[in-house]
């Protein structure tokens, strides 16, 4: 309900002004729900999303990737999709999500191979299964290493392609000169 009431309040905003009721019935559900899930998670015995996972240096660092991945996501689909034509927006949306699930792959497989490649292969099934108790600490280490290794190469990637988004230009050049089928 928290992030339903954002997506709205941030959704409807731009679009109907700031002081819309929905846009600030959204806004006061965030501010109310937010706190209240937070609450009930720590609370209840199976909770929807185990909080403790969030504290760790991880965590932030996963954090810092999802606000990058989302502040950089969007205006390049916006970009993308203002350059074809509207008949061909379809296909072009596809071929977008087509490559962004393959790159994603490809970084996991990537990951996969840096944090795996200096981990016995006793220790795999035990880490990968979340079950490290009693495992020596010659056998954790690296896997801590190989993360601090993967995290820092995807970070280095993502500041070396960062300037692409440089490179689209202004908004308005971008857009597609509507033909006579516009007014249709």
């Amino acid at each position: 309900m928290a992030l339903t009431g954002l997506l709205v309040a941030l959704s409807m905003g731009g679009i109907e002004g700031w002081t819309h009721p929905a846009v600030l019935a959204g806004a006061v559900l965030f501010v109310l729900a937010t706190p209240l899930f937070f609450w009930l998670q720590n609370t209840v015995t199976d909770p929807l999303l185990d909080l403790s996972l969030f504290r760790n240096r991880l965590s932030l660092w996963m954090g810092i990737t999802g606000a990058g991945a989302g502040l950089f996501n969007s205006p390049n689909a916006s970009s993308i999709m203002a350059s074809v034509a509207p008949a061909q927006r379809g296909v072009a949306s596809g071929i977008r999500m087509l490559l962004a699930f393959t790159g994603s792959m490809i970084s996991i497989a990537f990951v996969l191979a840096i944090v795996t490649s200096s981990l016995p292969k006793t220790a795999m099934p035990r880490i990968f299964s979340g079950v490290t108790s009693g495992l020596p600490l010659a056998d954790v280490s690296p896997f801590i290493v190989g993360v601090r290794i993967a995290l820092l190469v995807l970070g280095l990637v993502r500041l070396l392609s960062a300037p692409l988004s440089l490179l689209r230009g202004a908004e308005e050049s971008r857009r597609y000169e509507a033909g006579p089928l516009a007014a249709v």
